[in-house]
């Protein structure tokens, strides 16, 4: 049994491999067993806190969690949906290394998998308020909709 222990934005990880071997019964057949566990801390709310010191996923669930007596829980839930299953290319950015490239390679896998345009437009508002807060001098333009990234492409 392996196991292997490191943080990643102030979460910690664990990733234990287990190895069986049936050698004596059967030589064909050995197996392997991964299991992971990630402990996320409860963030703290500070709104203060620099650009340099939070990953993407930290200054998004930092932002939900101080705006939660302000959102909808449908507004709530949608932007934690966002952050459990979307946009997975950005989250483990440093948010003052987060650059418009890194940002557009994300929404373009998201435009390439067929995502409506209302549907990207609510990932780029939520990325944008979270921007807002955390990195308020970095206006990005993200760009949605396949029309818009072929006509970046052609000039």
């Amino acid at each position: 049994m392996k196991t292997y222990n490191f943080n990643i934005c102030k979460y910690h990880v664990t990733i234990v491999i287990e190895e069986k071997s049936y050698v004596a019964a059967n030589p064909k057949i050995v197996t392997e067993q991964y299991t992971s566990t990630v402990n996320k801390p409860l963030p703290e709310i500070k709104m203060e806190e620099k650009a340099s010191d939070l990953c993407v996923l930290e200054a998004a669930e930092k932002y939900i969690q101080a705006k939660r007596g302000e959102l909808a829980d449908s507004t709530r839930k949608g932007y934690m949906n966002i952050v459990d299953n979307h946009l997975s290319g950005i989250w483990l950015y440093r948010l003052d290394r987060l650059t418009e490239e890194h940002l557009q390679k994300v929404f373009d896998a998201e435009i390439a998998k067929g995502l409506s345009v209302k549907t990207l437009k609510g990932y780029r508002t939520f990325i944008l308020k979270v921007l807002a807060e955390y990195r308020p001098d970095f206006h990005p333009n993200i760009r949605v909709t396949k029309e818009d990234v072929n006509e970046t492409s052609k000039t």
